[in-house]
Parts: structure tokens; sequence; C-alpha cells
């Protein structure tokens, strides 16, 4: 058969230096876009038996604590090094391989044009548009080429996968719509050892204990210049702050007070040791600096004056840089990155993280325009925060708040630990560590169908507490999004149903509606909403990208759209008998921008002069006046919503709805560590329950809790998550969360709150069932203790009684 390589190896000797340990799948083979290529193997695995003599012909043997590694190289031909894209899918018996089987390499990588991506995302594997195997590694003056890691080496352990017998081995090229070929070279499958991280009686377990934070563990230094020298254990940091000049050019506001190229003057009014005004101004603006030093962050507050008569743009900088030495490392957005210049942004996480040999700095803006606009960035040793979209009318007026977080680094019992300090630091300054419900899970229309028996095993497996209605339907089948909703009547019928049903069987159990406020499929909406329309620079309609038309606006409290798409609300809480809504993409959809109006700050600017190119509005920004209108309707009425994405700015964020973060990439959870640390099930993954259960252990990794997603998988068993809620932050670690209510954890330790406390634990397996498994608790009478030894792929939940 085309494409199919059968390939059968006689097992000389077992488990003997002789004995053939691997199968070469090929030396090089192509495969054409939207085509794949399958190989069947022949393995057994030991596990204590003895081999017949007819399994050891021509198959693998898998020793017993021995696992199976696939190993390839990968790329997309293309004339030169030309960046990369998610392209290659790998099935193992049908299964799809995904990010945490890859054991050669980090999961994220950076090129050298400072771009930090991932290997795995959206159910693909990434590979690079490359002429050879050796350029992304070889040519250091490309931007596409990747920093500190084989670009084109992929290694996975496929054990798990394995069944005794035959296996096929499938690699897709998925992407159809592009013309360079999937070039495979030198692919095999080898029988390697196992990391076991089971640990022994004797080994030194890491303590989880919530500690309060030390007050004033820094000091500051008011500099002439208009900086700051911050010293935090012994190791200064220097704060600078870089404002544009219109035409071209940068005032500096550092140590020294540097030649202005528009003459800006600086006076410092008052000065205090945790205070400081300071005032400055050029032909073009003016500026005002007042800063206040909190026991665990400085707050700054900048206000900035245009007083020309003309729309002025402005790009500010706020920078962070060692004294003396180099970082050790850099996070931008929760990234710990590698390359020396980049930058990045993030639709939650907008933090930069500078780390010393002693102590680290970070910053995070905090204004909504701030938070929006926020661009993340390393330049060699420097790292630091901007606004380069920034626009003031004639006597227009900003102020620009952001947050600097000094602190001692901590003892390195943990992966990351110094992000994970700031980060629990950035949490307690943005007070969002309130409590969060659950489970949540999405409905499909189908279960109207289901017997009561197996919609209640459905509803009491998963523990949920909200459960949310997916995507309306038009009676001829397409979506109803936005305003196309308030007529499509059956389908509105068909969830007052399955609600109804619902509620009878798990009356605790809220029923929301699905939401998004940024499409709409209405017949005719582009005319009727003209107002409303997202538009390119160009003036181009811009639509959600999907196989329909699905065209996107955005309401306001004054525009046409905005008032229509209210009445969505009493359709759904009236007509329906919604207990609430589950709003998708809450705060944008496809686009952060649309430039047929403006929203009073936003502007695309010249890189280098700075004039003013265009004006456009940030959705989030545009639109969050009717969003809270809408929100706090609902909870006034005692409504329920949650909601997909982080809040993008201060105002929305101070609402504390209940949000989740999509996890097409686990890197997209980042997001979540300055609001509601919860990821969603993976629909590009997840097909089988312990899929479900391995992206619960996985997402503790990230901080994170878990939301289910795809409905169809039945489960046959609780898991983790009948004890996960409700979880009221106190802090979130690499695998371990730490709630008021309970402590949930993916490895070993000693865990505890510092008090006395009653506790239970509840310890799950690799596939997720609950077993016994007993703790070492101990309680000297200050404060209780659990000592727990997990085995790997194991999850537990301390909750306190």
């Amino acid at each position: 058969m085309r494409g199919i390589a059968l390939f059968l190896l006689v097992l000389l000797t077992a488990f003997t230096s002789s004995a053939l340990n691997e199968i070469k799948l090929c030396e090089e083979i192509l495969i054409d876009p939207g085509k794949a290529h399958t190989w069947s193997i022949y393995a057994f695995k030991v596990n204590g038996r003895e081999v017949t003599d007819k399994e050891s012909m021509n198959a693998l043997i898998i020793p017993s604590g021995k696992g199976v590694l696939l190993e390839m190289n990968a790329r997309l031909h293309y004339e030169r090094l030309a960046g990369s894209t998610t392209a290659m899918v790998i099935r193992i018996n049908g299964l799809t391989m995904d990010a945490h089987q890859l054991v050669n390499k980090h999961i994220s990588f950076q090129t050298r044009g400072g771009a930090v991506l991932t290997w795995y995302g959206n159910g693909s594997w990434r590979v690079l548009y490359s002429p050879d195997f050796k350029a992304a590694s070889d040519d250091v003056a490309n931007p596409y080429s990747v920093i500190d890691t084989d670009p084109y080496r992929f290694a996975f352990d496929i054990t798990d996968m394995l069944s005794d017998g035959k296996n096929t081995i499938t690699i897709q090229h998925t992407v159809a719509s592009i013309s360079s070929r999937l070039i495979v070279r030198d692919a095999r499958v080898k029988i390697a050892d196992r990391k076991v991280a089971k640990p022994s009686d004797a080994e030194v377990l890491p303590k989880y204990v919530p500690a309060a934070p030390k007050p004033y563990q820094y000091s500051v230094q008011w500099l002439e210049g208009g900086g700051m020298r911050i010293t935090v254990h012994g190791e200064s940091f220097i704060i600078g702050t870089e404002l544009s000049v219109p035409g071209g050019g940068w005032h500096e506001l550092k140590e020294q007070t540097m030649p202005s190229p528009c003459g800006m003057r600086i006076s410092i009014d008052r000065r205090t040791k945790r205070h400081l005004l300071l005032k400055a101004s050029c032909s073009h603006y003016s500026f005002e600096r007042e800063v206040e030093c909190y026991e665990e962050w400085i707050d700054v507050h900048d206000t900035v004056v245009n007083l020309t008569q003309e729309d002025l743009g402005v790009c500010v900088r706020h920078t962070v840089t060692q004294e003396k030495g180099k970082p050790t490392h850099v996070y931008l957005c929760g990234l710990n990155v590698k390359a020396s210049h980049c930058k990045n942004r993030s639709n939650g996480n907008m933090t930069t993280l500078l780390v010393g040999y002693k102590a680290m700095i970070g910053l995070l803006p905090l204004d909504d325009v701030f938070r929006v606009h926020c661009i993340n960035f390393r330049e060699g040793d420097c790292a630091g925060i901007c606004d380069s979209e920034l626009m003031l009318p004639s006597n227009g007026k900003i102020i620009m708040r952001w947050r600097i977080h000094p602190l001692v680094r901590p003892e390195h019992f943990e992966d990351n630990s110094d992000y994970w300090a700031f980060i629990n630091s950035v949490r307690r300054g943005l007070d969002v560590n309130f409590k969060l419900e659950g489970p949540f899970a999405f409905l499909s229309p189908s279960m109207l169908k289901w017997s009561d028996d197996m919609l209640m095993r459905w509803l009491e497996l998963r523990r949920v507490k909200f459960v949310s209605g997916t995507i309306g339907r038009l009676p001829d089948g397409r979506y109803a999004h936005g305003t196309a909703y308030l007529t499509a009547k059956e389908d509105q019928m068909l969830w007052r149903e399955l609600f109804g049903r619902i509620r009878n069987l798990c009356p605790d159990v809220k029923c929301l509606m699905y939401f998004h406020s940024f499409i709409s499929t209405e017949e005719g909406a582009e005319k009727k909403y003209a107002d409303a329309r997202l538009t390119s620079a160009t003036g181009k309609q811009l639509a959600y990208p999907h196989s329909t038309y699905l065209p996107l606006f955005y309401p306001t409290l004054t525009n046409s759209y905005g008032k229509a798409l209210t009445r969505y609300f009493d359709v759904v809480l009236n007509e329906i008998g919604a207990d609430g809504i589950y709003w998708d993409e809450i705060e944008f959809s496809a686009s952060l921008w649309t430039y047929d109006c403006w929203d009073g700050y936003s502007a695309d600017l010249h890189p280098n002069t700075f004039a003013v190119l265009r004006k456009k509005a940030a959705i989030p920004l545009l639109t969050q006046a009717w969003k809270i209108a809408q929100i706090e309707r609902l909870l006034k009425a005692g409504k329920v919503i949650v909601g997909n994405g982080m809040p993008m700015t201060e105002s929305m964020a101070k609402l504390r709805v209940l949000r989740f973060r999509e996890t097409g990439s686990l890197f997209n959870l980042l997001d979540s560590h300055t609001y509601t640390p919860i990821g969603l099930g993976d629909h590009f993954t997840q097909r089988t329950e312990q899929d479900v259960v391995d992206q619960i252990r996985r997402n503790l990794s990230y901080g994170a809790l878990y939301f289910y997603y795809p409905p169809a998988i039945q489960q046959t068993h609780t898991n983790l998550t009948e004890h996960m809620f409700p979880f009221t932050p106190i802090e979130l670690h690499n695998g371990v969360l730490i709630g008021e209510e309970r402590i949930l954890t993916n490895r070993s330790g000693v865990f505890g709150w510092g008090d006395i406390a009653r506790v239970k634990v509840y310890v799950y397996d690799e596939n997720g069932r609950a077993v016994r498994l007993e703790p070492n608790i101990v309680n000297d009478g200050k404060q209780t203790l659990v000592k727990l030894r997990l085995p790997p792929r194991y999850v537990a939940a301390i909750v306190r009684e």
C-alpha cells in the first residue's frame, strides 16, 4: 500500500548487549501538503512476563522499566530560512501526540529576532521553513534562527501509546494551503531509559507554606537625572524613563541630567524617604511624576499634558537595569526569555521581571490605557515596559500609572521560583486573590436525547457547579451570533428545555447561555450596524477567521449595535431562563483594533519621528463602558458570568468576574497569572478521559486550575476536580496551588498554611482515579504540616476541614 512501510526486525538475543533495540523508519521522505505517511511496527511490552519466540521474532521488545522514543528531523522545504508554522501532526495508533511527550527540548523556544514561540500549539507541531537541516542553527545573523536548541530534531516518548502487537505511526502535513513539502529525515523508534521522578524516603522534600512578605526589603535613592536607584539585599538597580521627542530622539530620566533634544527641564519639588514629586516640561508637553513607596511595591503616577495645538504622538518607556553586572534571567509576560533583544504582548500578564544575583525588580502597567497598549521588552541587559501607541489631542492629558516590585530572590527549590515569587507579589498588589467557584463545563444540544440517568451521571462525575450552552444556530444551520440570536426561537427553546431537565436533576447547578458580543450573523448586519463595524486601516470590514463569514462589530452605549445587543440579555434571562451567561472572547475577538473611530488615546505612530500616522481605537477601551453596564446589570440581578479571556484593563478586573484562558497552547495560561488562574480543556487534543486527566495535571504545572471543555468525553470516574473548588488563591507555584480552602499539587512536598488546621488528603493516580496513600501529618502545636510523597503523574488535594 502506498505510503505504508512495514519494518520487521528479528530480535536475535533479547536483553543482551547485542540485541537490536531500534527500528529505522526512513532515511528521508517528502510529504505533500495535506497528505500523510504511515509506518507499521510490531512491539511487545515485557512487564515481568516471558516473551514467546513468536513475539520476539520481527518485533521490538520493550523491557520492563524501559520506554520507547520516536525520533526524527523535520522541516518545511523553502529556498531560505523564513520562519515557521504549526503544520505537522503525529499519530500513534490513531491517537494524536501532544506537548507533554516532547522529551529532547523545552516546549518553548526563541529566535534571534526576539520571537518567543512554542513547538506545539492548536493540535500540531511547529516546523521551520528552511533550505536544509542546518540554517536555523548556523545562520546566527538571521532573525529566524533559533537559540540554544536543535530546531529540527524531535524526540517523543511514545511508550504509553503503544499496544502489544501491530502499531501504526502516522505523520501528516496539515497545511494544504502552502506549497512547501514536509521533509522528515532519519526517523526511528528505539528503546530508551525512562526517567522516574519518585522520591526516595531519604530525599529532602521542598516546603510549600505561605509566609507574609517582609515589609520594605528595599531602599530608594532619588537621582538628580529623574531616575531611581533601588537597592535590594545589597544589589542596586536603576529605574529610568524615556519620553519621545516629536521629530525623533528621546528625553531620558535616569542617573544624571542628560542634554535634551527639546530643552526639557527637570525639577524635584518634594522629596522624602518614601515619596517623590518631580516636574518637567518642554515646548511640546509637560510631565509630572509622583512616586509613593509601600511595604511591598512602589507606585508611580506620571501625568503627561499636550501643550501644543496639534495631535501629539508620545512614546513612553520605563526601564530597569542592574547597576553592576548582567541579569541572570529576564521574564516577559511570564516567559523566561533568552534572546538578547525581544518584545512580547500579553492579553493579561503585562509584567516584566529582571533577575539579578541576589535580588530582582519587576514592572507592570496599572491604568487601563497603559495595560492595553503595553509592550514588554528586553534590549540586552535592559528590560522594561513601553507604550508606543499613545496619542494626545491638543491640551489632552493622561495619567499613566505603573508599579515597581523590588524583591529578594527566593530559595530555588522549584523551577522558575523567581517568577513565582514575583507573580505572587503582583497578585497581592492587584488584589485578585478572590474566591473562584467551579467546576465549569460546556453542554451539547445532543444531550436532549440522553436519558436522565446518562445526563445525571455526566453531571455528577464532573461535579460541575456551572454548565453552559454553546453557540446558537439559526433554522438553516448557520451560527446565530450576536443580534442574530434574537430571532433564533427554535434554539432558544432547545436550551430552555435542556436547562429545565438539568435543574430537575441537579438543582444547585447554574445553567449559563453562550454569548459573543463582537460577532453578528444577523442578515444585513453590515448595513444595519454600519456605525459599529470593525475595520482595518484601509477601511475593510474585519471578520472572524472561519470557513463561514462572521463579520465583527463593537457594541458601545451610543452606537446602533450596542443598543440592539442589550436585548440579548432579556431573551437569555427571561425567555430561556438562564442563570447567567458564558461570555466568549470578552475583551476582544480577532482584532485588537478598529480604525473607523478613535478611543481618545490610541494611534499608529511613526517608529522614528513619532508622528501620528492614523488614529485607531482599542476594542477593550472602546467597548468597556458598554460591557461594564451589562455586567453590573447581571450581577445586580444575582446572575452568574463566566468569561473567556483575562481582563485587559484595571476597570474590568475590579468587577471580579470569573474567567478562564483557552489552552490551544499551555503557555496561554501565563496570561491567567495576574487574575483568575484557570485553564479551559484543550478541544484540539482532548479526545479521551485520560486526555482530561493529563491536562489537569499539566495545568497545575502552569499554576492553573481546570475547567472542562469537550462535552462528548464520557467519564467513568471522578478526578481531582471534585476537590478543586472553591479555591481562594494565596500563592501559585510550579505544580502547587495554595488556596485558603485547599492545596492542590502534582508533586511531592511538605505542605501547610502556617497555622493549625484539620485536613483531609485526597490522592489520584496517573489515570485520575482516587487511591489510598497515607500522608505524614505533623502538628507541632504551632502549625500543621502534611508530608506527601507522590508517585510520578499522581496529583493530590489537601483540603481544610
